[in-house]
């Protein structure tokens, strides 16, 4: 299943560090799960609820948290739409939950900016489909709606953001803080006043950080020094 999106995840999950652990086992058991209704949902969550609309409500570490998601089966796809503690759960309508993510139609997503492109896409066909239901999407539209969740959930791969994982290598610290900052590499590259090619080199590995790089990456992206100090 294509899980649509885990940014919501890594945002709650700094600010709920005991939710992390039982996140990532929804993310790695939702990955390996190929569901077609309710029933198969319940074979790996039996405790899911359907609450119409195409949203299902998930227990998250007992009942501490509630993640309200839409399910279309039929592109093997789940849009993460609110998590939150039990109390803020059940101050909200989740029948009719929206939240703002948006994006466009591409091969492939290469920074934030289209990134936010494309979710916004994503949104209004949601929007569409909780007021109408997912039937009135035309074909075309489902179509696009899985292409632009598969490019959605390729991106968020591509960088150390999701699940909810630290970045464990420099490489990734740096690729983070660019989407977190929506840097390309050529703004990167001017706001440390080094060259592109040298930025290239550091993100595949084949360049180490010297003295005078490190201090600027811990002063203008604001990467913490002790762990420049252990990954360079």
């Amino acid at each position: 299943m294509v899980i649509i999106s885990k940014t919501i995840l890594k945002e709650f999950g700094d600010k709920h560090s005991g939710s992390v652990e039982a996140l990532n086992k929804w993310c790695q058991e939702i990955k390996l799960s190929d569901w077609n209704n309710l029933n198969d949902v319940k074979q790996s969550f039996n405790t899911v609820d359907y609450v119409r609309n195409d949203r299902y409500v998930f227990n998250i570490k007992g009942k501490k948290y509630r993640m309200v998601v839409i399910i279309f089966f039929s592109i093997r796809t789940i849009y993460i739409r609110l998590i939150g503690t039990h109390n803020q759960y059940d101050k909200i309508d989740c029948k009719m939950k929206l939240l703002k993510i948006e994006t466009m139609e591409s091969e492939k997503i290469n920074n934030r900016t289209e990134y936010d492109e494309v979710m916004s896409r994503v949104e209004a066909l949601i929007q569409k489909s909780t007021t109408d239901g997912f039937d009135s999407l035309s074909k075309e539209e489902v179509s696009i709606l899985q292409t632009l969740s598969q490019n959605a959930e390729r991106y968020e791969d591509s960088i150390p953001l999701t699940p909810i994982k630290a970045p464990i290598t420099l490489a990734d610290m740096i690729r983070f803080k660019m989407f977190e900052m929506n840097l390309r590499q050529k703004q990167l590259a001017s706001l440390l006043e080094i060259s592109e090619a040298r930025i290239s080199e550091i993100l595949s590995g084949k360049r180490k950080v010297n003295i005078a790089i490190a201090k600027k990456l811990h002063s203008k992206l604001n990467i913490d020094a002790n762990f420049i100090l252990e990954v360079a």
